[in-house]
């Protein structure tokens, strides 16, 4: 239990949304290796609450630097797995 100034004053409102305070790298290669999308930026930008394209290019240059994935060279946000 917690009083109402607690309740008020220090806990939010509303919780973040978790696709916008976890790491997507883990979430984009799932995508990827379920073959949800080609296009992880694609498919996480029509969440109904979506991260920022800079969480999403971020996640993706990560899986790019360890090898996990490759870009389609047509297409500058898509990415997939590397095969």
């Amino acid at each position: 239990m917690y009083s109402s100034n607690t309740a008020n004053v220090v806990m939010k409102k509303q919780a973040t949304p978790e696709l916008q305070r976890v790491p997507l790298e883990e979430v984009c290669l799932s995508i990827l290796a379920g073959r949800l999308s080609d296009n992880c930026m694609g498919f996480l930008l029509q969440a109904p609450q979506p991260p920022s394209q800079e969480s999403v290019k971020n996640a993706l240059q990560v899986l790019e630097e360890v090898g996990a994935i490759h870009p389609i060279p047509s297409k500058k946000s898509d990415a997939r797995l590397e095969q």
